[in-house]
């Protein structure tokens, strides 16, 4: 009898081992699937968001356009009409029709630059505020995850000293906990906050190192849009408006030349 027990002990003890094995296994291939979860989720999250940018910006953009194209055509038939051998009261009228559209293309021009940059800074907050909450999300589901490390020290006798201390494994503590630095906003200018809120785990594994690593690339690479688009609203707001100075200062100079040889051909 002490002998069969001792070979159903015996059968046991290689029953665990092998279930150990098999859910070793499972766990290593687990984790490097949740590993590789993260940079998917958060390159499609950077994607989304910064299609959306591209589309509002975009959107922007052509209403100007055609408000440009508009403006410019009227101008063409205002140019049209300018002329010697108009009555001074249709000279007066065309002028201040001319002077009008200047004004409101010059009005155009910087509400537009406004909406640029209120649009941009919206959107970059958004995409903070956002990730911010993707990645306490996926911080979290690392904190449930049972690791390899830990199912092998459960086969020691001190469990406790070999998680805490690591020094069975070889390898950094699992169960330390640590608080991650929040995300600085992108233009800190715009919002109340420098930065969200920072996020405590209840451990510190490769994949939660992995994650902050890929959020605060995405961060930099969405930061770089964000500039380049604010920087190009910048460069056609000034370059539109002086293309304005330089025709309205052409037009003044016609309107007087004009003016001049109209009083001498009336004299």
């Amino acid at each position: 009898m002490q002998q069969r027990l001792l070979g159903f002990q015996e059968q046991t003890r290689k029953f665990l081992s092998t279930s150990r094995e098999e859910l070793e296994t499972q766990l290593s291939m687990f984790e490097e699937l949740l590993h590789s979860l993260p940079a998917v989720l958060i390159s499609n999250h950077e994607r989304q968001q910064g299609a959306g940018l591209t589309e509002e910006v975009g959107r922007v953009r052509l209403k100007m356009e055609e408000m440009l194209a508009s403006s410019e055509e009227q101008k063409h038939v205002n140019i049209r009409q300018l002329r010697v051998s108009l009555r001074n009261d249709e000279f007066q009228s065309l002028n201040s029709r001319e002077e009008l559209r200047q004004q409101q293309l010059h009005s155009a021009v910087c509400s537009t630059h406004q909406e640029l940059q209120v649009c941009v800074r919206a959107r970059g907050e958004e995409f903070v505020t956002s990730l911010a909450s993707l990645t306490e999300q996926l911080l979290s589901q690392l904190d449930l995850l049972v690791t390899p490390e830990e199912t092998e020290a459960h086969k020691h006798q001190d469990t406790a000293v070999t998680i805490e201390t690591g020094a069975e494994t070889g390898r950094k503590p699992y169960t330390v906990s640590r608080t991650w630095p929040g995300i600085p906003y992108l233009l800190p200018s715009s919002v109340t906050m420098a930065t969200t809120s920072s996020i405590t785990t209840t451990r510190c594994t490769l994949g939660h190192l992995a994650v902050i690593e890929q959020r605060d690339a995405a961060v930099k690479r969405f930061e770089q849009m964000v500039r380049s688009e604010l920087s190009r609203s910048d460069d056609d707001k000034r370059r539109q408006l002086s293309e304005i100075h330089t025709w309205n200062t052409h037009w003044r100079q016609q309107i007087h030349t004009l003016t001049h040889t109209h009083t001498h051909t009336l004299m």
